[in-house]
């Protein structure tokens, strides 16, 4: 799936997302993966290209509070990719 960069923007904003969105909120980068709630990738290396899009490493871990995993895989170059 092609997720789409979100512009910039401010706590609150990311109420509008959908599955796949990425983006800066606040400085902070925040992903929704393709299946799974906002997420946030602070302990990763993004890595951002001329076009807007990111590389995440290394692989995306969602999580819920009980440890079940939501969401395991990566996102290169806007594209995410199951694990």
């Amino acid at each position: 799936m092609t997720g789409e960069r979100i512009p910039d923007g401010k706590a609150g904003d990311q109420h509008r997302w959908k599955p796949g969105d990425y983006g800066r909120i606040d400085g902070h980068w925040w992903i929704r993966p393709p299946r799974g709630s906002m997420g946030n990738i602070d302990n990763h290396e993004v890595s951002e290209h001329e076009d807007g899009t990111i590389t995440v490493s290394p692989s995306i871990l969602l999580e819920s509070m009980d440890g079940s995993v939501i969401w395991h895989g990566y996102l290169e170059r806007g594209v995410w990719r199951e694990a």
